[in-house]
């Protein structure tokens, strides 16, 4: 076996006996004192270095997508598994909950995944840039909708705008961010598929174009979002956990209702005492 058999290789990090090493900088020569929580996630994401505006972004983003209410998913989840006491276990499990699901931060990759997608497409539109902004991208919506394809990041149960977006879009205005390329992208998106139905761009949507204009791939869009939600994720664990409700852990007898067959008994139950009820 060769020794690199038998070696793990890693870009991330080294610790050392007085200092330790992310990305190749030095946490306490370069980083400390000048470093903030949000570049500490790209650089451990191996996504860009953040400006100080860039940070005032994702803060934004952060507080428009609170949503701690625990009715919500997953904060179902995490409430359920914070009746039994453990609140690390009930963090993990809205973060496993997290992975691939249809509702959530992680939708914001998908968007992301999305939104390059289309801007990669309209590229090869011919002719796309010499006609009005958004011919290009109806264009390649048309194509998509023909092989059963929509967008991510567009329409929200129940009502016509995402109030989150509302509340978002002043914020990237005062930034100077509305006028960034994915940006303005998701807002032409917008406009071609309200005029069919309404389909307002919603949170994970604006997330996926925010971040996209700061320069992180879909792929870690998918898990930096994690992070906007993680105030909540341990807000419910810890109330969740204190509360500790028996009622989430066992149903009463009185609210399960059995529809179904009879019982049946065994064969063998048959055999050895045909008499028993």
């Amino acid at each position: 076996m060769t020794t690199d058999e038998k070696s793990l290789r890693t870009n991330l990090a080294h610790a050392g006996w007085r200092d330790h090493i992310l990305r190749g900088w030095s946490l306490f020569r370069h980083l400390i004192g000048s470093t903030s929580f949000w570049n500490l996630w790209s650089l451990a994401l191996g996504g860009p270095k953040l400006s100080r505006s860039d940070e005032l972004v994702l803060d934004a983003l952060a507080v428009s997508s609170s949503a701690a209410d625990p009715r919500l998913p997953p904060m179902k989840v995490i409430r359920l598994l914070g009746s039994y006491g453990g609140v690390m276990a009930a963090v993990a499990g809205g973060l496993a909950y997290q992975e691939e699901a249809s509702i959530g931060t992680w939708t914001a990759g998908a968007a992301a995944r999305d939104l390059a997608d289309l801007a990669t497409a309209m590229a090869e539109v011919p002719d796309g840039g010499s006609g009005p902004p958004g011919e290009a991208v109806a264009l390649v919506l048309d194509s998509w909708r023909a092989l059963g394809r929509r967008p991510a990041g567009f329409g929200v149960p129940a009502r016509n705008v995402d109030e989150r977006v509302v509340g978002l879009r002043p914020c990237l205005q005062a930034l100077g961010r509305c006028e960034a390329p994915f940006w303005r992208l998701a807002e032409e998106v917008e406009r071609c598929l309200t005029k069919r139905r309404p389909a307002p761009l919603n949170i994970a949507g604006a997330a996926a174009a925010a971040c996209l204009d700061l320069g992180f791939k879909p792929r870690q869009i998918c898990v930096l979002t994690i992070a906007f939600a993680q105030h909540s994720f341990v807000g419910n664990a810890l109330e969740g956990a204190a509360a500790a409700p028996e009622i989430l852990r066992r149903l009463p007898t009185s609210a399960v209702d059995y529809r179904g067959p009879p019982p049946r008994r065994s064969p063998r139950s048959l055999a050895s005492d045909p008499d028993a009820p």
